[in-house]
């Protein structure tokens, strides 16, 4: 599966199936748009790279242009961004 270390790690944070689902799809979308061509398996080894990794998808959820991607759901992408912000902040404390 293409974003198999993400998705563990999302659903760390997460207690809810239908939002792990939307970040697999929220995923997948950035992946086709290419607006998200880093692997996370390139990187997982790199604690300051999987930082960067993860402040790129969570600033990508929060950027004007999440409302015109595929599947685009109001209240499932809040939950998805305070989860996603929970996971940054995870790892800026651990960096620290």
């Amino acid at each position: 599966m293409l974003y198999e270390e993400p998705l563990k790690v999302f659903k760390e944070f997460s207690d809810s199936q239908s939002i792990d689902e939307y970040f697999k799809q929220y995923l997948l979308t950035l992946n086709a748009s290419q607006e998200l061509t880093i692997p996370y398996d390139a990187i997982k080894d790199y604690a300051c790279s999987q930082l960067n990794w993860w402040d790129t998808v969570t600033r990508l959820a929060f950027d004007d242009n999440s409302q015109k991607r595929k599947n685009y759901d109001k209240e499932k992408q809040g939950k998805m961004q305070g989860i996603l912000e929970a996971i940054l902040q995870n790892f800026e404390n651990e960096l620290d």
